[in-house]
């Protein structure tokens, strides 16, 4: 343990001598020195600290649960002191009463805790080590022996579970003493609380579990698809031996609740109670955005120090090579302020992970706090996202050394690794986006670990129950469900835009999909509760089913724009993943054209619904310019990946990239041989499977006219995936052209129009004209336009638009881009575009 001299907070209490690094551990250890007179309704036993008692509560919960009902389940506990039936403090645990009294069964039904909060105050037993939802401590204790009803009969008959309890306390932990280890696991700041299950299951989670755990083999590998999701999936009856009886496949949609009588609305929670007069319409907007206040929160002096402590501690470079101090002037508490201002107003509105209502700088871990500001710090100038990317190289160090990092870690530490990866892989250069990439695995692991991706919200079973603590319950429980969707969005866009390997499946989320803005952004329980109410709870397979399967999608609940764009994404992983068993099966499992069409079917199912969607919400956004504006960049940055769907399922972009002289692919090298290969299969494409050329030409076309036609220079509020969309719906409009007249091979530029003008040649001008031309067609009479257009204006001006993106991934299409546009004229073309 580390000597209290060297630590900087120590504790004024009279006689106690502690001390802490932290001054947010201080201030939880001088709960310690409080009344203690905080008792277990169960079994009696008493703590100094109201949160300790709620974790242990909860730990009476979660072993009932396992056990099969209220009471049956044993806790042990480390305790001394008791509280005896008539009231007075004793050391040895009194034997628990056979039954409990109605006010105590009453006082136990108390407000759900934050997951965070739902963890053990004892060491657990063996069972628990064994239990895949709890984590094993860096260094286990002696082992306990296990005391559930499974091993009672193993005792002595004169011996109960709580005496082999209590022996065994006292010929194991007589050093040192028992206070003063206790304090070592829940105050030191080498050790951290270990979290439990994250949410409670409802009823159809068991359904899920049969359909998805059919056999213990696929229930361990949860990201490897089997039969059984895709036969639920796509409404597929399996082939069964003569004689047996399909199984009943379960439905995993949220069934509709009956409406109550309206003398029953008394007896709900007040965050159910139905709403009386809201319109769905007048909703329609706010399921994009929720007129919240504009204020962030604020970072003062406190919370500076704690992170400047981390950056110090980390010892990183400035850009010039010096070593980056507390006192440079980009870490200054104004600049500190603007860059959380930046996060919350770019990139949480763009991709709501944090929860801001309840978000506090100062009682923030720092690690979490400084990952906020560096990605708030790449919205600014060039030289604060340059020092950003320095300290960035040293976060995920500081993040694993850092007690809290476990197997099964806390949340701030997933929304940690979260922003960092996402700050490697889109806001910096092609070191930071390796690097990420090799550390992306271990964050959907530790997401798996956390079962952020199935955790549920639990009904509070008392009505009375405080607000803010409802409020902090299904905020935490938000956050986690967000995690695990946001981290599925970036996994999913890498392997099906940018040719990566998909690490998570689809089938994974068996969770609700996310609250609509109005909840998560309300800023008091009050107005959150306000808002709750009228949300209804859809799980993501049940929607991410409906598209697949068109006669489900009658029965679909309106979703708000976040859980939309998540949907388009399931239906991407489902391609991505039939694509792959296309080309990883030994066998036949049919055409190919088969899944295909019937993905493109679902695409366009989804796009049909969320055109219907954007035309409710404009109009009711007629009155709100400002807000009319964000919702149509919104629309054209969703709608770009529904065309970028389309394209990716009728063209490998990967063969279009080094068709068009890319050097390197994901940081392979492309040599001669590769060349030649998608040099032949683009050709082929263009020439022979028409009808997937020009559905994928015309989809880019689309997503083009898209952007020229509702964007101001292609902004849509800086959402990652939009340049790269740029990029590949650019390089299809130019192999849809320039294949047809490739004879040799030996030049990619698809025309040299800029030789035959004698005056300066118009770029916008030109992609105007390719672009109009090729979206005044249908897809199925497009071939017909093939090598006839000019490619070079859009080439042109897209590369410029590019060249300012501060992404290393978007600077090589850039490049290429560039390669493709007619050397002779370059320099007059760039001229001409000022």
């Amino acid at each position: 343990m580390t000597s209290n001299a060297n630590k900087r907070h120590p504790c004024e209490w009279p006689g106690c001598g502690k001390a802490f690094n932290r001054s947010d551990h201080l201030q939880r250890h001088m709960l310690n020195h409080g009344p203690e007179d905080s008792s277990c309704p169960r079994c009696s036993a008493i703590f100094k600290r109201q949160d300790l008692l709620d974790r242990h509560i909860a730990r009476h919960r979660q072993k009932d649960e396992e056990a099969g009902g209220e009471g049956l389940g044993v806790v042990s506990t480390r305790k001394r002191m008791w509280r005896d039936a008539d009231g007075n403090v004793v050391e040895d645990r009194p034997r628990p009463a056979p039954h409990f009294a109605p006010a105590q069964q009453q006082q136990q039904q108390s407000a759900p805790l934050p997951p965070s909060a739902m963890m053990s105050d004892q060491w657990h037993m063996p069972d628990d080590f064994l239990a895949p939802d709890n984590q094993a401590l860096v260094s286990p204790p002696p082992s306990i022996p296990s005391l559930d009803g499974n091993h009672a009969e193993c005792l002595p008959s004169s011996m109960t579970p709580e005496d082999l309890q209590a022996q065994f306390q006292l010929t194991q932990f007589t050093t040192p003493p028992m206070t003063d280890l206790y304090d070592f696991f829940i105050d030191d700041s080498s050790w951290e609380s270990q979290n439990a299950q994250s949410g409670i299951q409802d009823p159809s989670a068991a359904m899920l579990d049969d359909m998805f755990h059919p056999d213990t083999a696929s229930s361990f590998n949860m990201p490897f698809t089997t039969m059984d999701n895709y036969n639920w999936l796509l409404e597929v009856e399996k082939t069964l031996p003569s004689g047996s009886e399909a199984p009943r496949q379960p439905e995993i949609a949220t069934a509709p609740t009956p409406a109550p009588p309206a003398s029953s609305t008394a007896t709900l929670p007040p965050e159910k109670i139905p709403p009386t007069s809201t319109s769905s319409r007048a909703r329609s907007w706010q399921s994009f955005r929720a007129q919240a206040s504009r204020s962030t929160p604020t970072v003062d002096e406190i919370s500076r120090s704690h992170v400047l402590d981390v950056i110090v501690q980390s010892a990183p470079s400035a850009p010039d090579g010096s070593l980056i101090t507390r006192y440079h002037p980009l870490l200054s508490l104004p600049a500190m302020q603007l860059y959380c201002d930046l996060f919350f107003r770019q990139f949480n509105v763009c991709y709501p992970l944090i929860h801001k209502a309840r978000f506090r700088p100062s009682s923030a871990e720092p690690l979490l706090l400084l990952s906020v500001l560096l990605l708030g710090a790449t919205y600014g100038d060039k030289d604060a996202h340059r020092l950003a990317v320095c300290i960035h190289d040293t976060m995920r160090s500081q993040i694993i050394q850092h007690a809290a990092f476990t197997a099964t870690p806390e949340l701030w530490v997933l929304q940690t690794i979260l922003l960092v990866e996402c700050f490697g892989k889109s806001r910096a250069g092609q070191k930071q986006h390796d690097m990420s990439h090799l550390f992306h695995g271990m964050l959907i692991n530790l997401i798996r670990r956390s079962d952020c991706q199935s955790v549920r919200a639990t009904e509070s079973t008392n009505s009375a129950a405080d607000p803010e603590a409802r409020w902090s319950y299904a905020m935490d429980v938000e956050q986690r469900k967000r995690v695990a969707f946001l981290c599925f969005l970036w996994d999913t866009q890498h392997a099906v835009l940018f040719s990566q390997s998909l690490c998570m499946s689809a089938f994974e989320l068996r969770t609700t999909l996310p609250c609509g803005p109005a909840a998560w952004e309300a800023e008091s329980a009050e107005t959150w509760a306000k808002e709750y109410r009228q949300e209804s709870e859809v799980t993501f397979l049940s929607v991410l089913k409906a598209y697949m399967c068109p006669g489900h999608r009658s029965l679909l609940k309106p979703i708000n724009a976040l859980s939309r764009l998540l949907v388009l994404h399931g239906l991407m992983s489902i391609a991505w993943d039939m694509k792959r068993r296309d080309q990883t099966s030994l066998g036949s499992i049919g055409a190919a054209s088969e899944w295909k069409s019937r993905l493109a079917q679902s695409y366009d199912a989804w796009k049909t619904d969320f055109d219907g969607y954007c035309m409710n919400t404009m109009m009711l956004l007629k009155d709100s310019p400002s807000l009319k504006q964000e919702f149509i960049r919104f629309n054209a940055s969703s709608v770009a990946i529904y065309h970028a769907a389309h394209i990716v399922l009728n063209v490998e972009i990967l063969d279009l990239q080094i068709y068009a002289g890319a050097q390197h692919i994901i940081g392979r090298p492309i040599n001669t041989h590769d060349r030649e290969r998608s040099r032949r299969v683009v050709k082929e494409w263009a020439s022979q499977d028409t009808a997937a050329a020009s559905r994928a030409a015309w989809h880019a076309a689309q997503l083009l006219r898209d952007g020229i036609m509702n964007l101001d220079d292609w902004d849509v509020d800086k959402a990652f995936h939009y340049p790269w969309c740029l990029y590949i719906a650019t390089l299809t409009c130019w192999a849809f052209h320039f294949a047809h007249n490739d004879n040799e091979g030996t030049h990619r530029t698809s025309d040299t129009l800029g030789e035959l003008h004698d005056t300066a040649w118009d770029a916008t001008t030109d992609m105007n004209s390719l672009i109009s031309g090729m979206t005044g067609w249908g897809p199925e009479c497009l071939s017909q336009l093939a090598g006839k257009y000019s490619t070079t204006g859009l080439t042109s001006v897209v590369a410029t638009h590019l060249s300012n993106i501060r992404w290393a991934v978007i600077y090589e299409g850039m490049k290429v881009l560039k390669g493709l546009i007619p050397q002779p004229s370059e320099i007059e073309y760039e001229d001409s575009l000022g």
